[in-house]
């Protein structure tokens, strides 16, 4: 979904990689995942969206390098326009479950990660995001490349991938 090289190339920092198990796993939950993220991006316009590892028990490593492999995967997302958050862990293989099963507290994410993801919120503010998720307040679209989605009936936005931003501040192109 990077229309120039240059953003192509951006993304290939380690920090942006994780291993994740067999094929399936990038080409289904987790691809729905990130496109679900990139519409709440566009049509809220004022997101913040953290991503990373969790490592439990007896972490598989790979590779030569011995890369730990993590065993699941978390998505935080904070409009901080409407002081809304949402936070999924989603196991590291293959899953057809629907994204609406796997929404947990952003608390949660915190308590497995050991990561306070919104520490310059006030306390009150935070604890009450942090301790809860509304999934009513997101809209939940299929994930194809181009679909309406927005905060009600009357105000959509459509959509398409590639709307991001570079390392450098410049747009992809569509």
């Amino acid at each position: 979904d990077m229309l120039t090289t240059q953003a192509m190339a951006e993304s290939f920092y380690m920090s942006n990689m994780v291993p994740q198990v067999g094929p399936n796993m990038n080409r289904t939950i987790w691809a729905d995942l990130e496109a679900m993220a990139r519409k709440w991006s566009e049509a809220r316009q004022d997101v913040q969206v953290v991503t990373g590892p969790i490592f439990e028990g007896n972490v598989a490593k790979m590779g030569n390098g011995q890369v730990w492999v993590p065993t699941s995967l978390y998505k935080v997302v904070l409009d901080l326009r409407t002081l809304e958050s949402i936070a999924f862990i989603i196991r590291n293989e293959s899953s057809e479950e629907p994204l609406q099963q796997l929404v947990v507290s952003v608390d949660k994410v915190e308590n497995m990660t050991g990561i306070d993801f919104f520490p310059l919120l006030p306390d009150d503010l935070e604890n009450k995001l942090e301790s809860s998720a509304n999934l009513n307040a997101w809209i939940w679209e299929n994930s194809s490349s181009t679909s309406s989605v927005g905060n009600s009936d009357t105000e959509t936005t459509q959509l398409n991938q590639c709307k991001g931003k570079t390392k450098k501040g410049t747009r992809c192109k569509n």
